[in-house]
């Protein structure tokens, strides 16, 4: 996982994204911890798990 500021198209909510379905349970286990409930995959994205962290 890597901080880091969203570029392109941001979401209107919290979410955690994943690269390859072997991160999905990290993924869900890192959303859950945070309390966001969106998990979702996207293969275009920097890190194999990303959270986008919104007020």
């Amino acid at each position: 996982m890597v901080a880091a500021n969203p570029t392109g198209r941001v979401p209107t909510s919290s979410v955690v994204r994943y690269q390859n379905q072997t991160d999905k349970s990290t993924a869900e286990a890192v959303a859950s911890s945070l309390g966001i409930s969106t998990v979702s995959q996207m293969t275009s994205i920097s890190a194999p798990i990303v959270a986008v962290l919104l007020e």
